[in-house]
């Protein structure tokens, strides 16, 4: 244990410098958008070849607004009783499949809601399930992309019910609606992927947007990420476009090499500010070619922003752009992620509850599923399905 002691030391000393220097090199980067801001109006005028450039970077995330880096939310009481006239809900997938060496196949997907509001005497909250067995799940005569996408349609299937539900429930009501996502709407987590998963990804995006828009809602995404977007673009237009430096050209792919999470980079940026905590960053557009060639209009691009929350927390919040056609939307949607996670000791609330609910609904259920199947086989089918060492595993919970 001594020498992996000394390895990880080692390790973790040189890390620890390297990350503090990339750190220190963003933080003048962001001195100088501060003091000369490059906007989103802007950008394309800066490269002959933006496509390019978002082909090789994936996304980056240009900023809306110029008139402050930082926006505070004050008083926070505003924000709690904005809270308590909003249709608030929360929205969280979980799903679970049979074990690797379990013969037969299964999918079991669990999305849970939790909706409060003026009107409800109390929570409207449950789960939604869907069960697929054997054949729908596998079939040989498909290609492995093929059965993903069949069980990634599965999984949007049961989401878009749950959306469905909720908006039949609330939506002829005059208050202010919102619905919070744990999830990415951004698709850069899909960078590399088969382009079936990436068109399927924004076609169900795109139809979930346009059924909560139309009847009201704001949809908004809120999650922890260690992306690099803002990092990014900093580097691109405040490091590399001032020195003639031209991505097509990049050996040295300095994007890469020199960025850093943005969350960590808004974290200092913020403790050297001296600001308080539930401040937001300016609006940024996330900006990349995974999502825009899959809209028809500009409006359904994702925009959003990095917001502070408490013990320094940073998520990042991302909502359709045609949400800002709609009065004060950006500071109702600070207003509400505020305080739900005020309610939520740190997170936000709805997103607390769906997560719980739905998390623990597909652990059980998969338990239960694999003993059943289990049972059944023994009595009508001649083969096994688990040893004698993984049921009793099972069964002590192990």
């Amino acid at each position: 244990m001594e020498k992996i002691e000394k390895i990880v030391r080692q390790k973790l000393s040189s890390y620890r410098k390297d990350y503090r220097d990339k750190l220190d090199f963003n933080l003048k980067l962001l001195g100088s958008f501060i003091e000369k801001p490059i906007t989103y109006d802007h950008v394309f005028d800066r490269f002959e070849d933006l496509d390019r450039i978002l082909g090789k970077l994936v996304e980056i995330a240009v900023p809306i607004e110029e008139d402050q880096f930082l926006k505070e939310l004050e008083p926070i009481e505003d924000a709690k009783s904005m809270l308590s006239r909003a249709y608030v809900a929360g929205l969280d997938t979980s799903y679970r499949r049979n074990p690797e060496k379990f013969i037969y196949p299964f999918l079991y997907v669990s999305t849970a809601y939790f909706v409060t509001g003026p009107a409800l005497e109390k929570p409207l909250t449950g789960i939604k399930s869907a069960f697929y067995f054997l054949d729908e799940v596998y079939d040989p005569s498909l290609t492995d992309i093929q059965i993903r996408l069949r069980m990634e349609r599965y999984i949007k299937e049961n989401e878009a019910k749950v959306v469905r539900l909720i908006v039949s429930q609330v939506k002829e009501t005059p208050e202010k609606k919102i619905i919070i996502f744990d999830e990415a709407f951004s698709p850069f987590f899909l960078s590399g992927a088969h382009r079936d998963l990436l068109k399927l990804h924004n076609q169900v995006l795109n139809e979930k947007f346009q059924t909560l828009i139309s009847n009201g809602f704001t949809p908004v995404a809120v999650y922890e990420t260690l992306n690099h977007s803002f990092s990014k673009f900093l580097i691109l237009n405040y490091y590399c476009k001032p020195k003639g430096k031209k991505c097509e050209s990049c050996t040295g792919t300095y994007c890469e090499k020199y960025s850093v999470p943005d969350k960590f980079l808004i974290e200092v940026f913020i403790l050297k500010s001296g600001k308080k905590e539930f401040c937001r960053t300016c609006l940024l557009h996330f900006l990349s070619n995974l999502r825009r060639d899959y809209v028809s209009s500009e409006d359904m691009e994702i925009i959003g922003f990095y917001l502070s929350l408490r013990k320094g927390e940073i998520v990042r919040v991302e909502f359709p752009r045609a949400i800002l056609k709609r009065r004060d939307a950006v500071e109702f949607i600070h207003k509400i992620i505020v305080t739900s996670s005020i309610q939520g000791a740190g997170y936000p609330y709805v997103l607390n509850k769906t997560h719980e609910m739905a998390r623990k609904r597909a652990d059980e259920m998969k338990r239960r599923i694999e003993l059943l199947i289990s049972d059944v086989a023994e009595k009508i089918y001649p083969y096994g399905v688990f040893t004698a060492k993984q049921l009793a595993k099972r069964r002590r919970g192990v």
